[in-house]
Formats: C-alpha cells, sequence, structure tokens
C-alpha cells in the first residue's frame, strides 16, 4: 500500500475522512457517508508503514508505548492531513483527516454576514461550536485569514495538531504545536500571554484549565478564539459553567457575560446535488443577553432573543438558517424538515410563503 496513492484518490473524489484498518480494504467519507475503496485489503505491514511515514519518530514512539498517535502531514502538491493511529482488537487502525492547502476565504463558506464584523473584534471571546467534522477548524482558519488580511496583529495559536498553515499577510503569526513546539497543551498555554498576542487560537477547550485561562485572555484585552463541542448556545453556557464547582458559577456567569462577543454554532447538512452545506446559530452578545448569561435561571431565553435579533444584529437560529437554504434552493426539502427543531412548524412557514406567492401572484418567487 502506498499511503500518498491513497491521500491523493481522498483529495481526488473529495473526502473529509479516510480510514484504515488493518484486513480491511480503506473507507473514505464522502458528504458524510461511507465508502470503500477497491484496492487490496490494508495489512499490518502496511499500516506499519503508513504510520512510520505519517508520523514524526517521537510520535511512531508514543504509539508503540501507548497505542495511540496524532500527527499532521504535508504531501506536496496536494494537502495536509490531520493523522491518528490507533489499535482496535488488536489490530492497527489510521483515521486521518484532509485539511486544503489553501485557506477558504469567509466569504466562501456559507456563513452569517456578521462573521466577518466578528472576526475583526478588538477584544473579548469567540466560541465556534458543534459536532466533530461540523466545520469548526475550517471556519476559524477562515476568520483567522481574514484578521491576518484586514489588521497589523500579533496572532498566537496552539494547536494539537496544527492544521491549516497560515501565510502571514499583515498579521505576525506564530502557530505552535503540541508535542513538537510546546511539551503540552496546558504548558504552552501558560506560556501565550507572555508572547505578546493580540489574537489567541486555542484548538480546543478542554478542561476547566483552558476555559479559565480563555476568559481570562479575553478579560485582559486579547481576541481569543476556540472551540466546543457543543450544539447551540444555550449548551455552550452550560458546558463553560459545568467545568467550575458550583459555587464558582456565579461569578463564572458574570465574567462570562462580559466577555464573550459571539457563539457561531454548525452542523453540516447533506448540499442538493452534492457535498455540505452549513447551517448556522449565531448569537451576539448583546446588552440583554449579557444579562440572561449573568442571571441564573434564564438561559431558557436565549432562543427567542437570536430569532427576534435577526434584523438588528445579525443573529439567527438553526430554523432561520435551515429555511432560509430551503428558501435559495440549497437543501431538499426532507433535509430541511428533518433537520429543524420543530418540522410542524416548518411546514407551516413553507405553507405560508406558498399562500402569500399564490394570492400575490408571484408564483413564489418573491
Amino acid at each position: 500500500m502506498d499511503i500518498d496513492i491513497i491521500l491523493e484518490q481522498m483529495v481526488k473524489f473529495n473526502s473529509s475522512d479516510l480510514h484504515i484498518q488493518e484486513n480491511f480494504k480503506p473507507i473514505l467519507r464522502l458528504d458524510g457517508a461511507l465508502r470503500r475503496l477497491e484496492v487490496d485489503p490494508s495489512s499490518r505491514d502496511d499500516i506499519v508503514g503508513a504510520i512510520q511515514k505519517l508520523l514524526d519518530p517521537k510520535q511512531v514512539e508514543r504509539f508503540k508505548e501507548v497505542y495511540e498517535g496524532d500527527g499532521s502531514y504535508q504531501l506536496d502538491g496536494v494537502g495536509r492531513f490531520r493523522v491518528n493511529a490507533y489499535r482496535a482488537l488488536n489490530r492497527f487502525n489510521l483515521a486521518i483527516r484532509y485539511i486544503p492547502l489553501e485557506i477558504p476565504k469567509l466569504e466562501t463558506l456559507n456563513l452569517p454576514a456578521k462573521v466577518p464584523e466578528i472576526a475583526l473584534s478588538k477584544r473579548g471571546l469567540v466560541l465556534v461550536t458543534g459536532v466533530t467534522g461540523s466545520g469548526k477548524s475550517t471556519s476559524l482558519a477562515s476568520m483567522l485569514r481574514h484578521i491576518n488580511e484586514n489588521k497589523r496583529v500579533k496572532i498566537i495559536t496552539l494547536e494539537d495538531p496544527v492544521e491549516f498553515i497560515h501565510q502571514e499577510q499583515l498579521a505576525s503569526i506564530s502557530q505552535r504545536e503540541v508535542g513538537i513546539d510546546t511539551l503540552s497543551y496546558s504548558g504552552g498555554l501558560k506560556q501565550v500571554f507572555r508572547q505578546n498576542p493580540d489574537v489567541i487560537l486555542l484548538g480546543e477547550i478542554r478542561d476547566q484549565e483552558v476555559m479559565a485561562e480563555a476568559l481570562s485572555g479575553a478579560e485582559t484585552g486579547h481576541l481569543v478564539f476556540s472551540t466546543l463541542h457543543t450544539t447551540d448556545a444555550r449548551h455552550t453556557i452550560t458546558r463553560i459553567l459545568s467545568f467550575y464547582p458550583p459555587h464558582d458559577h456565579q461569578a463564572v456567569r458574570e465574567l462570562l457575560s462580559g466577555v464573550l462577543v459571539a457563539t457561531i454554532s454548525m452542523r453540516l447538512l447533506p448540499k442538493k446535488g452534492g457535498g455540505r452545506v452549513p447551517a448556522i446559530e449565531l448569537m451576539v452578545n448583546t446588552a440583554l443577553i449579557a444579562d440572561i448569561i449573568a442571571e441564573e435561571g434564564r438561559l431558557h431565553e436565549l432562543h427567542d432573543l437570536i430569532r427576534d435579533g435577526r434584523s438588528q444584529y445579525g443573529m439567527q437560529t438553526f430554523d432561520q438558517c435551515i429555511f432560509e437554504l430551503f428558501q435559495e434552493g440549497l437543501v431538499e426539502y426532507e433535509v430541511a424538515k428533518t433537520n429543524s427543531s420543530n418540522p410542524s412548524e416548518f411546514d407551516l412557514a413553507i405553507q405560508g410563503i406558498t399562500a402569500g406567492a399564490t394570492e400575490t401572484g408571484t408564483g413564489g418567487n418573491e
């Protein structure tokens, strides 16, 4: 098995992920679905050779010691790849994520119009949330590209591993990879604020220590970006509080209400004609939303404020976004209805648009 040829096929088919399992044919993930490649099954020797090529010697030694190995690999002219080696039922496995060499521009990602303005905020905390594979890393990389093209600032990232590589334009950028540029995530985190950054990207908020540093950085005047594996704004606030003991919750709520800029929560939906398109909930931290975050027991009010804040603040709920994607012909009716939080209300909204169009003789084109 020539792993470089397999990776080239992965990119040729526009696949997001590649799974290689001992004694099985490799599998590509295409638009969220799995598809086996018509090649010979991968032997243990094949996978060992791939691991030795894809990971550096320290990462290979770690895999031998603890049966887990993480790293990144660049294939010139093709792309970068995030690599995870692991064992399952005593078989060797690889999970590989494709990272394009070119960081997409924000305007190509179908994100809300408010996002470029959020990216250029002077200070505060911006959280991009969603399940694994929902587009968080790509969106964050594009936001940093937008800053790089528009502001003379110092950007420092702490990633595990580094995914997208940024080429300096107006900004000065230092990308630090755990295990290569710093021994540990916590160690790098403790030093980042001594490195004179204006903008900080923390690859992922994993625990109370990282959360506390993110809040502290935002409070002291930095613009901090990070991710959480949460599904929407309400669950994001709840997750942040869960990092802390109950007696600290009020202090955390008050701090968060003051430093939070926005939460951008993402899902990827099947796109009509192939590919995927993001559905986005965007919450902007207005004065009223800050009050709700700061006061115990009011998080249930967030949804209605996000819905009603669309015209004035550029916010949107998932349902508003999904309805718009359907209207624009980007997703099929069944996809939109299935992914809406209330399918019955979605149908009523469709009927209302259809009825209004019929009454005005527009045929549904207004």
